[in-house]
């Protein structure tokens, strides 16, 4: 009988392998809400058995831990939160047998494949705008644009201040602006030029490497 308990164990390595690819289940990123319970059970003397419902409040990549009399399990759930499976013991297994012991996030490896191949936004980088205000002066400022989504964020530095920018990009179009300045419109020329506007007045931005 050891040998099912230990088949169980191994196969429940394997489903666990078999998501790897998409769950790295080694590297935790936060804990979860996990659940098991017995649907039937069946089997007689010397072999028994007991068909499981495991739960998670994760939708994507988790990892539930439970035991069954005493013999450690755990399933991993990727791209879903509930799934089925048989176990195995020497005596008859009820509710009582099952015991939840913990519920872990793991890492989603396609989540983070994704991101990282996903193309960064033309806007992002470091740009130095050179400013010719409504006053006939001539300014440089340099702006360290950050782009989420359609989100922008960063810093200006205007005469050795620096200050917070917030804004958003839609196309070849950013709009930003800063705690004590105005707001500004720019238009990317290419990807190496944009050409902006402001309250004050006008220039062109040049992309640095």
């Amino acid at each position: 009988m050891k040998r099912l308990q230990l088949l169980a164990v191994v196969l429940t390595s394997l489903a666990t392998t078999s998501w790897a690819a998409q769950c790295d289940c080694q590297e935790k990123v936060g804990q979860c809400t996990g659940a098991v319970e017995v649907l039937r059970s069946f089997g007689s003397p010397p072999s028994y058995g007991a068909e499981i419902a495991i739960h998670s409040s994760e939708k994507v990549c988790s990892k539930v831990e439970f035991d069954v009399d005493g013999t450690p399990y755990q399933t991993v759930l990727a791209n879903k939160n509930k799934d089925t499976e048989s176990v195995f013991g020497t005596k008859p297994i009820t509710a009582s047998s099952v015991r939840y012991t913990a519920c872990w996030v793991c890492k989603d490896t396609e989540a983070v494949e994704a991101k990282a191949a996903a193309p960064s936004s033309p806007w992002a980088g470091r740009w130095t705008q050179t400013d010719k205000n409504v006053f006939g002066f001539t300014n440089i400022l340099e702006v360290n644009v950050k782009v989420n989504g359609d989100v922008v964020s960063g810093t200006i530095t205007y005469e050795g201040k620096v200050s917070a920018i917030h804004g958003k990009v839609s196309g070849d179009q950013m709009f930003f602006t800063c705690s004590g300045c105005a707001d500004n419109n720019w238009k990317m020329v290419d990807p190496e030029t944009a050409t902006y506007s402001w309250f004050f007045g006008s220039g062109t931005a040049k992309k640095q490497r």
